[in-house]
């Protein structure tokens, strides 16, 4: 978390899509730490204390905190059509399939611009599936494929100085990301 700590200090966000909230940890620090923020978060919801502590974080941040239980897949295609309007800040921490977590970063290119920041959770540029002795975390395929596919751009890695085992992926959107192509069982 400290390193999402200087990326939230740095960039500033003003409004964060997140896909995949868990306990809502990390929608607790982007609130705390940026007074007017807003958060809007989607999550399956699959476990019971997700539900109950989203909506203590809506009762904490009425103004300032959306949570929507549901697969973010079908959730993101409804928000796109009621024009929620762009974000400065996505991360993404949800589905962790190859076909899943492409889709995440593809259906959220409808809510970025060129200066909107991705921050993909789970996820290690410098791992190479040829040469690595642990496998490489599936989100990072799909991270991997949406920067070759020219829906992104990747800017670093990085990993948690206090949690070695914590990676992240950064990258800025690019104007391309609205024409990309979903990934289905014959290219995947």
């Amino acid at each position: 978390r400290m390193e999402l700590l200087r990326v939230l200090h740095c960039e500033q966000p003003s409004r964060i899509l997140e896909v995949g909230s868990n306990a809502g940890h990390s929608s607790l620090l982007y609130l705390t730490m940026l007074p007017n923020v807003h958060v809007h978060s989607v999550d399956i919801c699959y476990h019971k204390y997700t539900r109950a502590n989203l909506k203590m974080l809506v009762d904490a941040f009425p103004d300032r905190y959306k949570f929507e239980c549901g697969s973010s897949h079908k959730k993101l295609l409804t928000m796109k059509k009621q024009n929620v309007g762009k974000y400065d800040l996505v991360m993404v921490d949800g589905d962790h399939s190859l076909k899943g977590a492409y889709n995440d970063i593809l259906h959220t290119c409808h809510f970025t611009n060129d200066r909107t920041l991705l921050v993909m959770d789970d996820c290690e540029l410098k791992c190479d599936p040829h040469t690595s002795k642990v496998p490489c975390q599936t989100p990072t395929k799909s991270f991997k494929r949406a920067v070759k596919g020219g829906l992104v751009e990747a800017l670093n890695e990085s990993k948690s100085m206090l949690d070695p085992e914590s990676q992240n992926c950064y990258a800025r959107y690019k104007s391309k990301c609205q024409g990309g192509k979903r990934i289905n069982a014959t290219n995947a």
